[in-house]
């Protein structure tokens, strides 16, 4: 579950970044 929780926030920043 904290596995999960940690990608989709990895997820975010990385379409932060992109932006």
């Amino acid at each position: 579950s904290m596995k999960k929780r940690s990608q989709k926030s990895l997820y975010e920043a990385v379409l932060k970044v992109k932006e």
